[in-house]
């Protein structure tokens, strides 16, 4: 409820006045670039790079394709897709407020569902279908205000898929009957039927209030404390060589093992001992029957 409260002062701010354009050399152009970039990262620390999507079809006798668990995945391989477009208005409080309509992609986007395939209500085939667009376009919609003191409130207000195009399709298991049929099949029912659903998925988790919160942090934090050069895939290199260290070390502990092995030995040295002397008391007992004997001798 907080959420929305405060996306829409947020929206009403917004339309009080007039924008104008920011200039190609504006920082808050680099501000765009970088928190996409690093959002990529920030979706994969927070196990937040693939999203679950409804289900298709099978609702109707006659659908004969039946799509389950769907799922749409590598979403931290955000990309910007040409320039962003942002627009800035200077409030008469001395706050800023931009305003931010961006165009983005996936380098590597991927739909998997778990199909059924129907002929009058009986199933003939069933197994995985992957879905992976060569062409995706993602819209998104946002506002930033900026208080004089540097106080940030961001949020999203809108977020689409606005295309998908030239899927490939993969079923499996790859030996089914039929596969380029089902294949068509398949591709035929979803085309039409993915990118609302897709929509559907993404506006509810981007438009909660956890997400939002996120978001909000994520962005000011990066406006507040720039980074001239974004980070690139390269420095997730070092990142995998020092963990090759702490494998070394551990073969030296292997060794200090061995002496306790040793050490066990001369315990069992002296267990011995008390072996023998269990021999002596035995000696003793057999003076005193005899003794009893002879005296029982004399009195008969």
């Amino acid at each position: 409820m907080f959420a929305v409260v405060a996306l829409g002062f947020l929206l009403a701010s917004a339309c009080a006045g007039d924008f104008a354009p920011v200039h190609e050399d504006d920082p808050s152009i680099q501000v765009v670039k970088n928190v996409i970039i690093k959002s990529n990262y920030y979706l994969e620390d927070h196990l937040m790079t693939e999203l679950n999507l409804p289900n298709i079809g099978g609702y109707l006798p006659t659908d004969v394709v039946a799509l389950t668990d769907g799922k749409i995945g590598e979403l931290n391989t955000l990309v910007l897709k040409g320039d962003p477009g942002i627009q800035k208005r200077t409030n008469s409080d001395g706050s800023t407020t931009y305003l931010f309509d961006v165009k983005l992609g996936l380098q590597q986007l991927g739909i998997q569902y778990k199909f059924k395939v129907k002929i009058i209500g009986f199933v003939i085939r069933e197994g995985f279908v992957d879905l992976s667009p060569e062409v995706n376009i993602v819209g998104a919609k946002g506002i930033v205000v900026v208080q004089k003191d540097g106080r940030c409130d961001a949020s999203f207000y809108g977020v689409s898929v606005d295309k998908l195009d030239g899927f490939k399709v993969l079923i499996q298991p790859q030996d089914i009957p039929g596969l380029s049929t089902i294949s068509q099949t398949i591709l035929n029912f979803v085309t039409p039927r993915v990118i609302p659903v897709t929509n559907f998925a993404l506006n509810g988790a981007v438009l909660s209030p956890t997400f939002q919160r996120s978001f909000s942090q994520f962005v000011c934090k990066e406006i507040n404390h720039p980074t001239d050069e974004p980070p690139t895939a390269e420095p997730t290199e070092p990142t995998t060589k020092p963990t090759e260290p702490p494998t070394k070390p551990t073969e030296p502990p292997t060794k200090p093992t061995e002496p306790p092995t040793k050490r066990t030995k001369p315990p069992t040295k002296h267990t011995k001992p008390p072996t023998k002397p269990t021999k002596r008391p035995t000696e003793p007992t057999e003076e005193p029957t005899e003794s009893y004997e002879t005296e029982e001798d004399e009195k008969f």
